[in-house]
């Protein structure tokens, strides 16, 4: 009984961390990410391997000047962004507090 269940939806895996802030300027803010937003997907990083977000942290550095696709969930929406890690004005490669579900 998937009616009305969005295509993937189904398939999509659980959220592992909560968007809290968004600094303006930042990468998170260019790559569409906004404050509640949950993350479903970090590149490879999901539910089941995130380590506390440590992995999210290491493929953060790794990716540095490159781009992690990501899978949000923003209401009941599932939303497919890329973020594009770097240094800049502010503090970090993203730009966004993250929180742990």
């Amino acid at each position: 009984a998937n009616d009305g269940v969005a295509n993937g939806a189904a398939s999509a895996p659980p959220p592992f961390a909560r968007v809290g802030s968004v600094a303006p300027g930042g990468p998170a803010a260019a790559a569409g990410l906004q404050p509640e937003d949950r993350l479903l997907r970090f590149g490879h990083v999901d539910a089941s391997n995130h380590d506390g977000l440590r992995a999210l942290a290491l493929l953060t550095r790794r990716s540095e000047g490159g781009t992690i696709p990501l899978l949000v969930l923003r209401g009941a929406s599932p939303l497919e962004l890329t973020l594009s890690p770097r240094h800049w004005e502010g503090q970090g490669l993203l730009g966004c507090l993250l929180h742990p579900v």
